[in-house]
């Protein structure tokens, strides 16, 4: 079976690159930038738990990207971008993300107004 051009491009190139222009080592993550980890901090400390409508779980939680991270250069670090989804909720709604835009932005509007 052929590599993919990801892999291969991943191999070939000592960084890629994280849609900012910020280049990163080979083998790092998105999440080890410090924007990120920002980005995840700033949205957990505003939600706290769960914000799928019926879940209030407090465990398992995870920065869910509103508008997807692969379309969306200029939302990637912006905290009205992210809601807080246990992992169950997150898996739930994979796949069907667009579904969901409306509501988490609404979710997240409110909570906005709260902080």
């Amino acid at each position: 079976m052929a590599k993919s051009k990801k892999s291969y491009y991943k191999k070939k190139f000592k960084y890629h690159h994280t849609g900012f222009g910020n280049k990163l080592a080979k083998g790092k993550k998105r999440e080890d930038t410090e924007q990120y980890k920002k980005f995840r901090k700033e949205v957990r400390r505003r939600d706290k738990s769960c914000k799928m409508p019926g879940c209030k779980c407090r465990t398992k939680l995870q920065v869910h990207h509103i508008i997807m991270w692969s379309i969306s250069p200029h939302l990637r670090f912006e905290r009205t971008n992210g809601i807080l989804l246990c992992k169950k909720c997150h898996e739930s709604i994979r796949n069907h993300e667009a579904l969901y835009i409306t509501l988490f932005h609404k979710i997240v509007q409110k909570a906005e107004e709260e902080l």
